[in-house]
This record gives structure tokens, sequence and C-alpha cells, in this order.
């Protein structure tokens, strides 16, 4: 039976056409996935079915025979609910996280205080929420951000919808707690017969986790059909544009590692914890907890790990933001301490918080440039725009009037503006879609050889890393577990952490993605 029916869509906001004409059919209990870049259309989509989209809306998009264009308001929140991608923008900060579920039961059902309360621990169970008694009393600030996406979730289910909406609901988790999630999804959907709309730029979650697909672009569908054959046999170009941006393992390059450029020697950072009233004062937090690692002129060494890892701890000792608590990092046998400026560049995870949103994004770049004692840096500035792939032109512009993979194209010409020997990537491609994605990696390994860097890029992609870095360190609980050349680390890799990262890879062939979600299981 099909439950959901949406007929020409189309959605404008004013003389722009976000969605144009995008049909599609959901059946009682299926999931469908719908991908694309950025712009795309799909959020839009998903806020249309639900009433919320402030945009002109035409078409039909019929859920049971009534139409959500006049009618989704009585059926929001109950029969149809949605699993927003940021949990902290959609969890209010000042409510536990059990009265929000509660207030949201009560609100569509009815039902008494404690009735609402009961059922908000259950539905937290139900989405494995340790102890779900307690938890239910703490606030969202108190939970990982995996454990928030779990309580979206619950939330979503209270009220036994018939239509789960996620909305990139993974795109900010580590690859483990990713596949959590979506392990999740899928046993919900299972257990309730909720059907799912699963909205991704990442052709890796969708593929193990929906029997039909659609791709969109430019807000039409250019391809859909059954999962198994969209991802393994595309007709669409784009559909295989998007299939060849997906990071894929190179071939290693010759790389003889010559003496260390920076050296890392038992290095530690641990964070004092403040004391609460009486109580006896709490051990740090072990952020960094002996790390020993070299980086070579030339290479590229990758370093993974989960949140919470240390990888960012790490990352802003080696270009001396975060001072050691002891240990010893050295760059060309000087301590980093003294040698931070020229020799050390980093590109930041979110180049819109790392650039002044009141400078022009010349400017920005020029920053470096000038205190190397360069008065006037425009000509410069503009070569290195057109040299990161950007029009010159694009000086006088603000970070704001950029799109994500401009902005962190921008972050690294920034880094490059003083002719570095080691630049430091922490996450840079993290928040990116698949084909901005590849083009900034290709840019930074343009770079590498063409500027005879050294790379140390920090990420909690596998994927990404094994198409960049010739070298990887797996980093858990602030320590080294493994490192080795890449191949070595991926086909044989000998630390059970290690094999957990590789098993959770979201991966483009629905086949195998079945399988690995299998040996989760």
């Amino acid at each position: 039976m099909t439950l959901l029916t949406v007929e020409d869509l189309r959605i404008s906001f004013g003389d722009q056409q976000a969605v144009d004409g995008l049909s599609f059919e959901l059946p009682a209990g299926g999931s469908l996935g719908i991908v694309g870049e950025s712009g795309s259309g799909k959020s839009t989509t998903a806020l249309a079915l639900l009433g919320l989209t402030p945009g002109q809306v035409s078409g039909r998009v019929d859920f049971d025979g009534i139409d959500l264009l006049t009618g989704a308001t009585a059926l929001r929140g109950a029969q149809i609910t949605m699993v927003f991608q940021e949990p902290l923008t959609a969890l209010s900060p000042f409510h536990t996280v059990g009265d929000q579920i509660a207030e949201v039961y009560r609100l569509h059902t009815g039902a008494s205080r404690k009735a609402a309360r009961d059922r908000a621990v259950e539905v937290l169970g139900q989405v494995h929420i340790p102890d779900p008694a307690r938890r239910a009393g703490a606030y969202p600030h108190q939970f990982s951000g995996g454990m928030r996406q779990r309580a979206l979730i619950a939330m979503a289910i209270a009220c036994r919808p018939r239509l789960i909406v996620a909305d990139e609901p993974t795109t900010a988790l580590d690859v483990t707690v990713q596949a959590q999630i979506l392990d999740l999804l899928e046993e919900v959907r299972e257990s309730t017969g909720a059907a799912l709309l699963l909205i991704s730029h990442d052709l890796g979650v969708v593929a193990g986790s929906t029997e039909q697909v659609v791709v969109m672009r430019h807000g039409k569908a250019v391809e859909a059909g059954a999962t198994d054959r969209v991802l393994v046999s595309p007709t669409a170009d784009y559909t295989k544009a998007l299939l060849d941006a997906v990071p894929k393992p190179r071939e290693a390059r010759p790389l003889e590692l010559g003496e260390p450029l920076l050296r890392i020697q038992d290095v530690r950072k641990h964070f004092p914890q403040p004391r609460r009233g009486a109580l006896r004062k709490p051990p740090p937090i072990r952020a960094v907890d002996g790390v020993t690692l070299d980086v070579h002129a030339g290479e590229t060494l990758g370093i993974v790990g989960e949140s919470g890892t240390g990888k960012t701890t790490l990352a802003r000792m080696m270009v001396g933001l975060v001072a050691p608590s002891s240990g010893r990092i050295t760059f060309d046998g000087v301590d980093i301490s003294r040698r931070r400026g020229r020799s050390v560049q980093m590109v930041f995870q979110d180049p819109l918080s790392s650039l002044n949103p009141r400078r022009t994004i010349g400017e920005s770049i020029a920053d470096p440039l000038r205190l190397a004692g360069v008065r006037d840096p425009r000509a410069r500035v503009c070569a290195l725009l057109e040299r990161v792939g950007l029009a010159a032109s694009e000086y006088d512009r603000y970070p704001h009037q950029l799109s994500g993979g401009m902005r962190q194209r921008v972050g690294i010409a920034r880094a490059i503006a003083p002719s570095p020997r080691l630049i430091v990537c922490d996450e840079p491609v993290s928040s990116l879609d698949v084909t901005t994605q590849a083009q900034v990696l290709a840019l930074l390994e343009e770079l590498r050889e063409e500027l005879g860097l050294s790379l140390v890029f920090v990420s909690h992609d596998l994927a990404v890393l094994r198409q960049i870095a010739d070298r990887v360190a797996v980093l858990k609980d602030g320590t080294v577990v493994e490192i080795g050349p890449t191949a070595q680390v991926y086909d044989q890799p000998q630390h059970a952490y290690t094999k957990e990262l590789l098993a959770a890879v979201p991966v483009t062939d629905p086949v195998e993605a079945r399988r690995l979600r299998a040996l989760r299981s």
C-alpha cells in the first residue's frame, strides 16, 4: 500500500526554484533515500512534507488520502515526525530530555503527566539509551552527540508515527556512531512498521538503509529507482559523478622516509576539571596521554579516531596553539613554541568560524603576508585565490557570501600564503558534499606535490584518509593504538579498535553495506 505520494512538487522562494517538479512514492513501512549535494532541494522537500517550508508550494503531496500541502499541521509530530540534522538546535537547552519527549507525547495524545513520563522512559530505552529512567532527567548538553541523536529518534517515535523523515541525521557523527544511528533507524522501522524517508548527501548512508532512492540536482530528480540498481548501475551522468567522487583507495606512492620534520615525544595534555561543591577534586581529563610519532618531510600523515580521542587537541599542539602538559614537540629540531608562524600552518574544520565575518576574504588571506613584511599583498592574494580555484574578484567578498567549499578553499589559501613547510588540516572536509570534498582533497594533494609540503590530515572518516594519507595513526583515548602505512593499517589492522572503525565505514554497494550491518548486529 502506498503511504506517501508526491506528484509534480514545486517550491520557490521568490524567483528561486528550490524544488522543480519532483515526484516519488513511498509504500507503508518502506524506506526511500533522497540524495544530492547542498542546494539540490532535499531538505526543502522534507520540510514541505511537514508543512514547515515558508516558500510558495504547488503540486500534490498525498499522505494516505490527506493533502499535506493543506493538512500537514494536524499530522505533524503524531503520524509524521522528523529527525533533524543538528540535535543541539532541535532540543531545548532549558528542559530535560525526558520532559521534552513527554511534552510531545502529551500534546498529541492527551496522556497524563505520569503516562507521558513513562512513555519517555520507554522510548529512551527503545533507542538504547543506558539507564533511561535516570538519563531522562538529563539536559541535552549532558548527552554526547550520538546520544542526542538517539534522543531525537526517541522523540520521533514517541507517538508511534507512520512516517519518519530523517534529514541528514548522521552528518556530524563519527563513523561508528553513524553506523549505530543508521542501524537504529532500521531497527525502529522494522519494529514499529513506520516508513522511513532518509535524506543525505552521502551515498554510503543510503546504500544500506533504503530500498528506493531519488537522486536530486537543482531541484529535479535526475534518477530514481531501486537502491540496488541506482547505486550499482546508474544511468544518469550526475549519479555517476557522485559515485566517482566517493573517496577510493589510491595506489601507494613511493615514499622514502628521511629525517623527521615534526617530532612528538611522549606528549600529554591534561585539562583540570572544576571542583563541584565540597567533593574531592576530580581527576583531570586526559585529552592526549603519551603520544609519540614523527611527521616526515613530503609525507601526508593521517590521524583518525572518534570524537573525544584527542585528535583536535593533538593537532593544535602541533601548530603551537596549545601547549603540552608534558613531553616535547619539535619542528626541524626547534621547539614548536618558537617556530609558530610561517613554518607551520593550520586549516580548520569550520572555515566560517575561523574567518572574521567583518573582513573580506582577501584581507583575511593577506594577514599572514603582512606579518611576514609584505606591504602590498593584494596581487599575491589574488594569485593565491586563483591557485585554490577561486576568482581573483572574490577578494572583496565576505565569508557569508561564499559556499562551504569556497570558504574551505579560502582557508587553504590563507594557510599556504606564508609558504609553510607543514600544514595541519583538522577535519577540513567533514561537512562538505561528496563532490566538493573530492575537489578539496584533490587541491590539497596538488599543493602538497607542487609546494613540497608535508601534511597532517586529522579526520574521523577512514575512507577519506585512505585516499589521501601515506601513513595512518589511529588514536583512542588520547593514545596511538596503531600506526603504519595506510594500506597495511586498512588491509591488516592489528588493534580491535581499528577493526571496529573499519567495520563501520559506509560503502556505496548496497549488498556490502547490508553484509557489514549484519556483522555489527
